[in-house]
């Protein structure tokens, strides 16, 4: 400990003659790790089925039959406002499902056009009677058209592997099949649903309320540390500086590490927010009420690191040590919020020793 606390005040003292060094430092820091951020955006996993196990028996068994059969499943919904059973609403699905089963991905389309061209040499049902006397001919129909026969399916089975991009490209190629077709559609409501079209809306969701809950975290931190602080902004921008420091590096280095955005790890910029702001506070706290009053300027910098590094290091371990227990879960996801959550402490415990001493130094005068 005695080490530790020597350290602490040599660099203290070494940030009390060049403080702007080790500034530019950290600035430098930041613009290297900053790249990061957007590389992490693009690893958002939006796939419930990621988040499980991949190592216990059904997610293993669910994988093998995916590679030999394919086993995400699209439905294209057809919505009319009278009947599908119009001749050239089938007519236009059918054109569809052609069109559709030569996207990549895509493995193979069921229509209920497939039927009515086995009951008619190949070729569609010229008339709506005709599409009724086979909807009570032919059991299947139930498959591909409702009951009350204003609704008509077509079965998208595709090879996307749960990968966010695979499944953004197959509903963006589905989307431009409907968009080139809508001039020869009859009036019919068009819709994608399945698992895979979830996930894609779960990716739009995560990035969202990623933004949000981060953005929303950080203001009401800003409103509740002005509140502690009885409106000092001086002392409000020293927490914020340990926050968004420790956010910007974390958030680079899981980029550049790959660790996904998910339903469970889209929570840990907020996390590390509020990791940082108890920081900030216990820092600006004693350094004001504990050295400042007692010291110039200088060696209350240097006293003050000795103090800090002892007592955030010790704090900083045990969290590390903590959060990294969650590898020992099953779940993936936990896996990734560990990791996460004690690079985020690391990232809080360098700047706290690191960067705040030299805002003191620079932001404050001697007694």
């Amino acid at each position: 400990m005695s080490i530790l606390r020597s350290i602490g005040f040599k660099i203290g003292e070494a940030q009390a003659r060049a403080p702007k060094v080790f500034l530019i430092g950290a600035l430098l820091l930041t613009l290297v790790l900053l790249p990061g951020i957007p590389i992490l955006f693009s690893h958002i996993e939006p796939s419930l089925e990621k988040v499980l196990p991949q190592d216990i028996a059904e997610v293993q068994l669910m994988q093998t039959m995916r590679s030999q059969y394919g086993a995400d499943m699209l439905v294209i919904v057809a919505r009319s406002q009278t009947t599908v059973l119009e001749p050239k609403a089938q007519q236009y699905l059918d054109e569809l499902a052609t069109r559709v089963r030569s996207q990549d991905y895509v493995l193979s389309v069921d229509a209920w056009s497939d039927l009515a061209r086995i009951t008619n040499n190949g070729a569609l049902l010229p008339t709506q009677e005709a599409y009724e006397e086979l909807v009570y001919a032919d059991a299947r129909s139930n498959q591909f058209v409702s009951s009350q026969r204003d609704l008509a399916l077509l079965h998208v089975r595709t090879d996307t592997g749960a990968n966010a991009h695979a499944v953004s490209e197959v509903l963006a190629a589905i989307q431009g099949d409907i968009a080139d077709l809508e001039s020869t559609n009859p009036g019919l409501s068009i819709r994608v649903s399945g698992f895979n079209a979830i996930d894609n809306d779960t990716f739009q969701i995560i990035r969202s309320d990623f933004i949000k809950i981060t953005g929303l975290s950080f203001a009401l931190m800003v409103i509740v540390l002005l509140l502690y602080y009885r409106g000092s902004l001086k002392k409000t921008l020293y927490s914020l500086a340990i926050m968004m420091f420790a956010l910007i590096w974390t958030l680079g280095l899981c980029g550049y590490l790959g660790l996904p955005l998910n339903v469970v790890t889209m929570v840990a910029a907020a996390m590390i927010m509020a990791l940082g702001s108890s920081y900030g506070i216990n820092s600006v706290y004693h350094f004001y009420d504990d050295f400042l009053l007692q010291y110039p300027l200088k060696k209350a910098i240097a006293h003050f690191q000795e103090f800090l590094i002892v007592g955030l290091t010790g704090s900083a371990l045990a969290e590390i040590a903590a959060f990294l227990a969650l590898l020992f879960g099953l779940m993936p996801s936990m896996h990734a919020l560990g990791i996460m959550l004690a690079i985020g402490i690391a990232c809080a415990l360098l700047a706290s020793v690191l960067v705040l001493p030299v805002l003191f130094y620079l932001w404050e005068q001697s007694p």
